[in-house]
């Protein structure tokens, strides 16, 4: 393997480790975690219907699924004048191994919004 394979950019970090990062970096703001779970709950869904089921605006629901489709974790079609976002199941599969515990562990943020 070449260094500019391992090493990215200007930085003394191989590139997995970037993307781990910024793979938890996702995973750290509240509303990323309700948008996954909720991708996963039940699947494709469009940034309109997105920021109502969860109690958000548009334009915060687009930042948001910008900087998650930036790192890989959705992918989107789209769809009319909406982009529809799904979950990416093309990530490794220890991401989709946090992904899906992290579901199993908080099915409660998913029955808040349910709720509402």
């Amino acid at each position: 393997m070449s260094v500019e394979n391992l090493v990215a950019r200007g930085s003394s970090r191989p590139r997995e480790n970037i993307k781990t990062e910024q793979f938890f970096r996702c995973l750290a703001d509240n509303l990323r975690v309700r948008i996954l779970l909720l991708l996963i709950h039940e699947g494709e869904k469009s940034t309109e219907a997105i920021a109502a089921e969860l109690d958000s605006t548009d334009s915060i629901v687009r930042r948001h699924m910008a900087l998650l489709s930036k790192n890989q974790l959705v992918t989107f079609q789209q769809r009319g004048l909406s982009l529809c976002y799904n979950l990416n199941m093309d990530i490794p599969v220890w991401k989709q191994k946090v992904l899906k515990h992290t579901y199993k562990g908080n099915k409660a943020l998913l029955d808040e919004v349910q709720q509402d």
